[in-house]
């Protein structure tokens, strides 16, 4: 059987640093990725918009920027909000370029690697993740599903899986949420008997349609944390044997997601606020680019202190005053065109 399985809490999005058992579809990286290639997953090759209502995919396109309270919105010539298909941060990031090394340790493939990898399993931990990279059914015959799945039920944990190719094999939808690329297929999966389907979208749109209804099913934003996800006894919200009528939202989390660049926003403005006055006035000389702050910065704290200190300062953030003085800190350390961005993020005056 072409799994892999790992337990860790290493993952922060699938558990709160507590190990939850997780299998990935193949034992190599050319086993994983044509698995995505057979389910034609249009996360695989992203990067470009489609409208939420049809699924058209859309060329010309607004921007609308960002700022610490506001969401970037991307919209169409007739002012609609549309959707990124973002490129696949599990295939193209850490996780695939890792499954080369990781189908080669002993323990982990196979259904004998997942029944290992279980036993590692925190005491509190009720539920599997599976095919964290990888799409199941284009690879996985129908049998060795059901296998993985009884083997997980068999000890007493919930499983947690999802596919793109419920078109091509609906059988699956028996197993897993129906991951979808817009509303439309929201719309198709449920006509094809899904009994919960998942969608990726931007923050704005989780906000717009959070406790609305989709053909009679309800529409929830995902609480990011499978560990935790439906309490400590309840099975998670993306149970697709246990759970119905759901239409699971992702917010939007690739690469070049708003989610991902206001966070790198947010800690490059702390870095740069709590740089010394020896940079500062490396800086004012012209010695050190804005690139160099950071290293500086770096170069002068040990690297725990560094995470601790920029930490503290973008939870400072949260109140208005506080993050009014941050911003104001950092830009003294920044270029003309970083003290605009800045200003802008935090819809500070000049």
């Amino acid at each position: 059987m072409k799994i892999v399985t790992t337990c860790t809490g290493k993952n922060t999005k699938l558990s709160n640093g507590e190990a939850m058992p997780a299998w990935r579809v193949g034992t190599s990286k050319n086993e994983m990725y044509s698995s995505c290639e057979k389910a034609k997953c249009a996360f695989l090759k992203g990067g470009h918009y489609v409208h939420p209502e049809t699924g058209q995919r859309v060329r010309e396109v607004t921007t609308i920027p960002g700022t610490f309270y506001k969401p970037e919105i991307v919209i169409d010539s007739n002012g609609d909000e549309l959707i990124r298909l973002d490129t696949c941060f599990a295939v193209k990031g850490t996780l695939g370029f890792g499954m080369d090394k990781v189908g080669q340790i002993a323990g982990r493939t196979g259904l004998d690697g997942l029944k290992n990898q279980m036993k590692n399993r925190a005491f509190n931990c009720k539920s599997v993740r599976g095919a964290v990279v990888g799409n199941a059914s284009t690879l996985l015959s129908r049998n060795d599903i059901e296998t993985i799945d009884q083997t997980i039920r068999n000890q007493g944990l919930f499983h947690i899986l999802y596919d793109h190719a419920w078109r091509l094999n609906p059988w699956i939808l028996e197993y897993a949420v129906a991951s979808c690329n817009h509303l439309k297929d929201v719309r198709d999966a449920i006509k094809q008997g899904a009994t919960i389907c998942s969608v990726v979208l931007p923050e704005s749109m989780v906000n717009k349609y959070k406790g609305k209804r989709i053909d009679g099913y309800k529409m929830v934003k995902c609480p990011e944390n499978c560990y935790t996800c439906g309490g400590s006894k309840a099975p998670p919200l993306c149970e697709a044997k246990e759970r119905s009528k759901l239409v699971i939202m992702f917010t939007q989390h690739g690469h070049s997601s708003w989610k991902r660049r206001k966070e790198a926003i947010k800690k490059n403005i702390a870095l740069a606020s709590i740089a010394d006055v020896k940079t500062r006035k490396a800086m004012k000389e012209k010695k050190i680019g804005p690139d160099g702050v950071r290293r500086h910065v770096m170069s002068l704290l040990e690297r725990s202190d560094l995470k601790y200190r920029t930490q503290l300062t973008i939870e400072q953030m949260s109140d208005r005053s506080s993050m009014i003085q941050i911003v104001k800190r950092a830009i003294k350390n920044c270029s003309k065109s970083q003290v605009k961005k800045y200003l802008e993020f935090g819809e500070i005056d000049e």
